[in-house]
């Protein structure tokens, strides 16, 4: 089991889990905020974080039998970047966000990478789990 050596509270709000990747050196950490808004911040050291970016777009409320709720994004690195799936989306970091690539009926849960590809987890609404790669 792991243990905290130091933690880094940051002066943002969310009401859903942020997502957190590793890639070159940097430490990019994503959510979205309470203004629905997908917002990002990074650091090189893991604890300093800085550079926080606030992305034009906004979740739409989703609806489940626990009542609405807002999706949280998913991160992961790899050799060409980050890239996150969030709220029927997935986008690649090049020094800036590229256009969003439309996935329909997704609410991503994680994110990972494998080879040349990414895959996408998410539940169903009727609970069957799903994965996709995206290349």
């Amino acid at each position: 089991m792991l243990s905290l050596r130091r933690t880094a509270v940051l002066p943002e709000r969310s009401r859903v889990a942020s997502a957190v990747a590793a890639h070159d050196g940097r430490v990019l950490r994503a959510w979205t905020g309470t203004d629905r808004h997908l917002n990002t911040m990074s650091s090189r050291d893991g604890q300093t974080f800085g550079d926080k970016a606030t992305l034009p777009f906004t979740s739409r409320t989703l609806r489940s039998e626990e009542g609405p709720w807002h999706p949280s994004p998913a991160l992961a690195g790899r050799d060409d970047g980050f890239h996150m799936a969030w709220a029927n989306m997935l986008r690649r970091e090049d020094g800036a966000w590229g256009p969003p690539r439309r996935l329909d009926g997704l609410s991503p849960q994680a994110l990972c990478t494998h080879g040349e590809s990414v895959v996408v987890a998410w539940t169903t609404r009727l609970g069957r789990l799903c994965a996709g790669l995206a290349v």
